[in-house]
């Protein structure tokens, strides 16, 4: 699941109306551009129903977003990287990894 929403409320509004199609070890790319409470939120959502969370906000404005030329910023368990690489690589030229959360 990829989610780029407006904020970290909309983000969980969405996958709170997802969720009957969700099953544990689901991988959720979120890359909303929220606030570090708001991501926190985002993360304890994922934890509690057993998804693989990745933190996924990405730089760039509309020409490069159409090209698939963002830069995407992104932190998740490195087990799980390449799960999600095929992803990011869609949307963005490239991904630097900030860490495992």
């Amino acid at each position: 699941v990829l989610t780029m929403l407006y904020d970290g409320p909309a983000a969980l509004d969405v996958m709170r109306r997802a969720e009957p199609g969700l099953r544990p070890g689901t991988v959720w790319a979120q890359s909303t551009t929220a606030g570090v409470d708001a991501v926190a939120d985002l993360a304890a959502y994922a934890h509690e129903r057993g998804l693989v969370f990745f933190d996924a906000p990405v730089l760039g404005t509309r020409q490069p977003a159409e090209a698939g030329q963002l830069l995407v910023l992104a932190a998740g368990p490195g087990e799980a990287r390449e799960t999600v690489a095929p992803v990011f690589d869609a949307v963005g030229s490239r991904t630097v990894w900030t860490g495992e959360d």
